[in-house]
């Protein structure tokens, strides 16, 4: 498995770079099979603030009569360089990991990632996105078909806890990251396995497209358990720790772009 860190200057504002965290290979942010699914986190940074803007997910999907379909991420030219070619959703990523090292993304990022703005600002946006993981009020919010970062929040005895995979997928952190760092404190590990995550699909009738009522209580009651393995408290001090492991994720390794083959 490859960690890498990508940036594309998007087309809408040229303040805002979008800057790209994922991994090549890691059950958390790919779903293999015959139609291969990837998650990489998303930030969005203003150049001339210094503040960051978004912090969402991009879902690039395999589509069954081929080629690729990315999600939240058409406010950049990184997918022109992939349409109309024989390649999968795992072939992008590992063609992003070994992209060339850009020294100008590199520079202007790594001190703009020091600035107190940029900290204050990813503290935000990483509880609002977490809040949208345990607050029905505010609703989901899905990305890509498979939608497999989508979750229930259940009860803990100290409070709420989502799946870590939806965690992992939302903010582009792996496997390692929540169970071998600093993080894994906040990653329960007691419980029994619940076998793959059922993805947000096949939900609807065979003759129309109108959800299926026990078809979605059963997706719902499978994923709302809170007996199973890697469940990820919520609390300020795990909200905190999430957010202060991002921000050294992103400051980890130089940063990889392709923009000037997109500018040609």
């Amino acid at each position: 498995m490859a960690q890498f860190t990508f940036a594309a200057q998007n087309t809408d504002n040229a303040r805002h770079i979008t800057v790209l965290v994922g991994n090549t290979s890691c059950p958390y942010q790919n779903m293999d099979g015959q139609y291969p699914t990837s998650y990489l986190g998303k930030n969005v940074v203003d150049r001339e603030t210094g503040e960051i803007k978004d912090v969402s997910t991009v879902c690039i999907e395999t589509e069954k009569f081929g080629g690729i379909w990315p999600h939240n991420l058409t406010r950049t030219k990184v997918m022109e360089l992939f349409k109309d070619r024989a390649l999968d959703a795992n072939l992008v990523c590992h063609a992003l990991s070994v992209a060339p090292e850009s020294n100008r993304y590199t520079m202007e990022l790594m001190n703009i990632f020091e600035t107190p703005k940029f900290k204050a600002s990813l503290n935000t946006e990483v509880f609002w996105r977490i809040r949208t993981m345990v607050d029905t009020a505010i609703g989901r919010y899905p990305v890509g078909f498979k939608c497999a970062e989508l979750d229930i929040p259940v009860m803990i005895e100290d409070g709420l806890a989502v799946s870590t995979v939806t965690v992992g997928r939302t903010f582009g952190l792996s496997y390692n990251d929540l169970s071998q760092t600093k993080l894994a404190k906040f990653n329960r590990k007691v419980g029994k396995s619940n076998g793959h995550r059922k993805p947000w699909q096949n939900m609807v009738g065979l003759t129309d497209n109108t959800l299926e009522t026990t078809k979605v209580v059963a997706w719902q009651a499978y994923n709302s358990r809170p007996d199973v393995l890697n469940k990820f408290e919520i609390t300020t001090e795990s909200v905190a720790a999430l957010s202060g492991f991002i921000l050294k994720r992103l400051k980890s390794q130089p940063i990889r772009s392709l923009d000037n083959f997109t500018d040609t």
